[in-house]
């Protein structure tokens, strides 16, 4: 698999994380904060209806989750559009500056050849970046709602 390729289906899985994390991040800090207390306030009557404040300390794993989320966003995919851009994955090189012929003896005019190698290491670099982001992003979140909500089995395998 050629690293465009490669780059192609990163881009796939990639975009499947930006349409809920352009939303977060695009919306205005108000409709977070929002969101914030409602996560609070939800997770307080849950405790005061269960008797049992350890649906209180699950509302910490689930902000940061929603933090999470939102740093992920600035962090990494706030510059993935650029990185299709620059390296070319969705669209052909601008063909204004690949000459049909050789320009070896021409100074100031681009090799076609060394284009080709100069795209080849920006995609290299690209896949690098973003060969995971969807995976790890998972993990995170996963791995957060395990800590966050794995007490409670208790009171299904071992109820009082």
């Amino acid at each position: 698999m050629s690293e465009l390729e490669k780059a192609r289906k990163n881009v796939k899985s990639v975009r499947r994380i930006l349409a809920l994390t352009n939303y977060l991040s695009s919306s205005s800090s108000l409709f977070k904060g929002i969101v914030v207390f409602s996560i609070i306030t939800l997770h307080i009557l849950l405790s005061i209806r269960f008797k049992d404040f350890a649906w209180l300390a699950s509302c910490g794993n689930v902000i940061t989750v929603f933090a999470l989320t939102l740093i992920f966003y600035e962090a990494v995919l706030a510059k993935f559009e650029d990185g299709i851009k620059c390296c070319h994955i969705e669209s052909e090189p601008p063909k204004d500056y690949l000459p049909e012929y050789e320009a070896s003896n021409y100074p100031g005019v681009v090799q076609p050849e060394k284009i080709e190698s100069a795209l080849e290491q920006r995609r290299i670099y690209f896949n690098k970046t973003y060969q995971n982001a969807f995976l790890y992003f998972c993990y995170t979140i996963l791995g957060v709602l395990i800590a966050s909500y794995s007490s409670y089995l208790n009171h299904i395998f071992y109820p009082k």
